[in-house]
């Protein structure tokens, strides 16, 4: 017989990793790809899966609240008053005899549920009384009562007109100036109107020029229309007091000559006498509190050789008078007020 060959052992494969690994690497390509796949998102789908959501929860494109439908309750018709089932008294009383009430009827039970309920007359406004009618005693405004009420309703919005009742207001002193001044002033501040209107206290009173340029145009004495609102805030912090206020017009030194004001007397007092008007017919103004005076160019306050100083002194001034400033006042009669 022949003799076998011999076989040989075959080497080890050290190698055999790669597989493994190739495998490892093959499976994480694949979750990157599938991460990928994940990442690039079809928007128009995704669009209309909200679309359709918001679609069906109810929630609108301007709004993220569920816009719910209000039930229209004008088609309900309300539940009929049920009566109160009859409670029956099962317990002993005395002895052995139980008392018990009497259950109702069943027909009695159905005419009361679908009895209808007691409504109020709805009264109409606006229909007249018939002839020979009987007053209604419950129409609101026809018994005594009522009319008393609205008659002292009445009487004290009468009252609460701030500018008539002048005997009713307390006079201003020293510290109600300074709360009328700062009042003007932080209105004034908030209009950006400082430079408009300034404000000074002395023995006189409280003094409030008006420059002329900001309320009556160049040689004119009416009121302008855009300063109004400015005048109108003084008039209101100023007409809640009985002191007496006189109204002093002023001019500077050039001379003026038209028709209607010869001089600087004439502008001077005229500028004066409407605001003193406008008062009277705007804020219902008590006329023997006001006083109208006009100076010209002789009561000046800076020198009139300066452009500066001749507009200083063309000003109108409101000067609200002190106890001391009202002593060289004359009556409401005309008279001088007794010492």
């Amino acid at each position: 017989m022949g003799r076998k060959k011999e076989e040989h052992e075959k080497e080890p494969n050290h190698e055999r990793w790669l597989v493994s690994y190739a495998d490892f690497i093959t499976l994480l390509f694949a979750v990157f790809v599938t991460l990928y796949a994940m990442s690039q998102v079809d928007k128009a789908k995704v669009a209309k899966v909200i679309a359709s959501t918001n679609e069906a929860f109810g929630v609108s494109k301007s709004t993220s609240a569920p816009a719910f439908q209000v039930i229209d309750t004008s088609a309900l018709i309300p539940l009929p008053n049920l009566p109160q089932k009859a409670a029956t008294d099962t317990r002993p009383s005395g002895g052995d005899k139980y008392k018990s009430k009497k259950k109702p009827d069943q027909k009695d039970l159905v005419d009361e549920a679908f009895k209808p309920p007691d409504l109020a007359p709805v009264k109409d406004e606006n229909a007249k009384p018939k002839e020979g009618a009987a007053p209604d005693v419950n129409a609101p405004g026809d018994t005594a009562a009522e009319k008393q009420l609205e008659e002292k309703k009445a009487q004290g919005q009468e009252q609460a007109r701030p500018h008539e009742a002048a005997h009713e207001k307390v006079k201003a002193d020293l510290q109600e100036f300074q709360k009328i001044k700062e009042n003007i002033a932080a209105f004034l501040k908030a209009e950006g109107a400082q430079d408009k209107v300034k404000m000074d206290i002395g023995p006189r009173g409280l003094v409030i020029s008006l420059k002329d340029t900001e309320f009556f145009d160049s040689g004119k004495a009416s009121v302008r229309q855009d300063s109004k609102v400015l005048l109108d805030n003084i008039a209101a912090a100023i007409g809640t007091y009985s002191n007496s206020i006189r109204i002093e017009g002023h001019t500077d030194n050039i001379p003026i000559k038209t028709a209607q004001f010869p001089s600087n007397w004439e502008l001077s007092t005229a500028r004066a006498t409407n605001i003193v008007h406008y008062l009277i017919d705007d804020h219902q103004y008590s006329a023997d509190k006001l006083s109208a005076v006009g100076y010209g160019q002789y009561r000046p306050i800076a020198d009139n050789s300066t452009e500066e100083g001749r507009q200083k002194n063309r000003r109108v001034d409101v000067v609200v008078l002190s106890s001391a400033g009202e002593q060289g006042e004359p009556g409401a009669n005309g008279t001088q007020p007794e010492k």
